[in-house]
This record gives structure tokens, C-alpha cells and sequence, in this order.
């Protein structure tokens, strides 16, 4: 597939512009953490061909300036700092931006990096122009780094600083030089006033919609590893967590118990009593296991249907025993309410992780043959691996 030409892109831009424009209102609703990146890379995009008109007429105007303004030593100066620096990363933006289609994560981060540069050699750029007394391509520069401001999305800490780093770096130059306050100067002072007000303007209101869009990201990472219905882990939630679990254990020299719960004759309270019955037993086991294992190193979840899987920690010899009696009793004795005209027990099977052992895989196998070990043999009992 041959990579489209110059006129096929321009003309792809012209129509997609008011497009374009109205992506930057709209708030998505990303999923995961790649279709974050994904969308400020969009939206980075955007920015950037919607302001390539200005950018170039920016670049246009200083260039004029610079030759007709500055001397050949001033000139000089200027041209290492802000051509090689500044204006290569804006044309180098533009470039890449221009021939990008379907902008990804890692168009994000290229572009930012170079944004990084660019806006660094900007305040550079601004206080070797002070220092040397050149006044006129001030506008232009504040222009520039408002332009750098809203294309590249930077935080409100950017937005803010920036302005008042270069306000500091003109103040403390003009009173070391002791030079009198003229127009030029108060022009000056107003340019940067108005770049940190815009800047104040931009960040509450951009930091509003980022956070928005960063709550809704959370919101929906959290749903990704819930269980629906429970509100425990799912099992990738579970799986999440358990690594985290079995570093701490494995630090503090704490034996990791697994163990799987089934409840017993579910089948037959779902096919005689229905499936809303059915659900409020299985919240009021999960509700029961939530009270059992509430620590900060116990894991709950449900693992499908009417299994559950806890996970725990603990330095004691018999805690496999203690655990199970203790689980099996509390929910066969649990006092329902008059909905409930039956008893609610569970079967559990359980395991100790072996000192050393790093695959979860073999440590479920041995908790469900030990379930399966509980399950034949009267169920309403718990049942311990025993290791070979």
C-alpha cells in the first residue's frame, strides 16, 4: 500500500478540520490505560494542525525580526538558541504530525518530548534576549510559548510557571541593569501578565476535564475487576491483587494459604426457587466471607458462578484448620432472614503455597482437589491439600 501524497494529505485536513475542532469538546470514555494514551494522542494531534497556520507565521514574523533588528552578534546568539532548538522541534512537530494518520500512544510521547525541548529553549531563548536588551521579538516569543501552552496540553503547574519564570528572569535582569521603566518595558510586563492570566484561565478549566476524564478512567479500571453482582474481585481483579499479596508475604516471611469455596446444592436452590433467589444467597455468602477475611493481607473474590476464592496470610502452623472450621461454621450457622427458608453451606478446599513456589496455576489445582476431596465426602466440611 502505497504511503499517500502531500496534496492527498492537505486535502484530507481541509475537509476533517471542523472535525477536528469539535473532537477537542468532546469527552471520551477510555476503558484502559492504552486508550488514554491513545486519545490525548488524538487530541494532541489535533492541536497540533489546527495551529500549524500560526506556528508558521510565528516562525515567519521572528525570522523577519530577527534579521532586521538584532546585530550580527545578537543574531548569532539567537539563531544557535531558538533555530536549533526551538524551531526544529516545531517544524519537526509539524512534519511528523503531517504525515501521521492515525496518531497512537507513541505518537503522544514523541510529540511531548519534543514539545519538552522546544518550550525549554523558549525561556532560554527569553532570558538570553533580556540579558542583551533586545526588546522587539518579545511579543512574538510570548506568542510562541502561549501557543506551546494549549497545543501540548501541558499540566497547570506548566501553564502557571512558565509566565512567571520568565516575569522573574525580566525583573530581576531590568533592576540589576537599573534601566528606566519606559514604554517598552511596561509593554513587556503586560504581554506577561496576560500570558500567566490566560494560563490561570486554560489550567482550572483544562484541569477540570482532565480530571473528569481521569475519574472516569478509574471508574472504569475498577468495573474491569469487579464482580457485578458481589462487589468482590473478579478473577482478574483477583489475579491483580494476589501478586502484590505474595510480595508482601514473601517479604515478612508469612506462609500464603489459598483455598476455593463452592456452594452446596446451588443447583437446586436456582432450579426450585429461581435465579433472583440464587443471586441474594450468593451477596450473602460474599457478605459472610467479607466479615471472615478482613485484613489487610486477606483477598476475597468470586471465581465464577458459585465459587469463591480467598487468599491469606499468616506465621501460624495450624491456620489452615483454624480458618476452615472457622469459615464452614459461620456461614452454616449464619441466621437468614424469613426469605431464606433453608440453611447455607459451603464446601472449601484449601492449600498452603510451598515456600518458593511462584506459579498461582499450581497452587489453584491443589485448593480444587481439595474442594473436590470436601465435596464427596459430606460437603458443609473443608478439606487441606496434604503435600507430598
Amino acid at each position: 500500500m502505497s504511503e499517500p501524497s502531500l496534496s492527498d494529505l492537505i486535502k484530507h485536513y481541509k475537509h476533517s478540520f471542523l472535525s477536528m475542532w469539535l473532537d477537542l469538546f468532546k469527552t471520551p470514555t477510555p476503558t484502559d490505560h492504552e486508550q488514554y494514551l491513545c486519545y490525548l494522542g488524538q487530541k494532541l494531534h489535533h492541536r497540533i494542525m489546527l495551529s500549524a497556520p500560526i506556528v508558521t507565521l510565528l516562525i515567519i514574523i521572528k525570522v523577519s525580526l530577527y534579521f532586521s533588528v538584532l546585530s550580527g552578534t545578537q543574531l548569532l546568539g539567537v539563531l544557535m538558541i531558538n533555530f536549533l532548538c526551538t524551531d526544529a522541534s516545531l517544524i519537526a512537530l509539524l512534519v511528523i504530525s503531517l504525515k501521521t494518520t492515525t496518531p497512537d500512544q507513541y505518537y503522544y510521547q514523541k510529540m511531548f518530548a519534543l514539545a519538552s525541548m522546544a518550550l525549554f529553549s523558549c525561556n532560554i531563548l527569553y532570558a538570553f534576549t533580556v540579558a542583551n536588551h533586545i526588546y522587539y521579538p518579545y511579543q512574538i516569543i510570548e506568542l510562541s510559548i502561549l501557543v506551546f501552552l494549549w497545543v501540548f496540553n501541558y499540566p497547570y503547574r506548566w501553564i502557571i510557571n512558565t509566565p512567571l519564570f520568565v516575569l522573574g528572569v525580566y525583573c530581576l535582569i531590568f533592576l540589576s541593569a537599573h534601566a528606566e521603566l519606559n514604554y517598552t518595558h511596561i509593554l513587556e510586563l503586560l504581554f506577561l501578565g496576560m500570558a500567566f492570566a490566560i494560563g490561570v484561565f486554560y489550567s482550572l478549566v483544562n484541569g477540570a476535564n482532565e480530571y473528569h476524564l481521569f475519574t472516569l478512567l478509574k471508574e472504569s479500571e475498577e468495573q474491569a475487576i469487579t464482580d457485578s453482582l458481589t462487589q468482590l474481585y473478579n478473577r482478574k481483579g483477583f489475579t491483580q491483587h494476589y501478586q502484590q499479596l505474595a510480595k508482601i508475604a514473601t517479604r515478612e516471611h508469612k506462609a500464603i494459604y489459598l483455598a476455593i469455596l463452592d456452594i452446596d446444592n446451588f443447583k437446586q436452590i436456582n432450579d426450585s426457587l429461581g435465579h433472583d433467589m440464587g443471586d441474594k444467597v450468593i451477596t450473602q455468602v460474599a457478605q459472610q466471607l467479607q466479615t471472615l477475611f478482613k485484613r489487610p493481607l486477606d483477598l476475597v473474590a468470586r471465581w465464577g458462578g458459585e465459587e469463591f476464592i480467598v487468599c491469606w496470610c499468616s506465621d501460624q502452623v495450624d491456620n489452615a484448620f483454624v480458618m476452615g472450621q472457622k469459615t464452614c461454621t459461620a456461614i452454616a450457622t449464619h441466621q437468614h432472614d424469613a426469605t431464606t427458608p433453608f440453611n447455607v453451606t459451603v464446601s472449601m478446599g484449601i492449600t498452603q503455597l510451598q515456600l518458593g513456589q511462584q506459579h498461582f496455576d499450581v497452587g489453584l489445582k491443589q485448593a480444587d482437589l481439595a474442594l473436590y476431596q470436601a465435596k464427596h465426602e459430606g460437603k458443609n466440611c473443608f478439606r487441606i491439600y496434604a503435600h507430598v
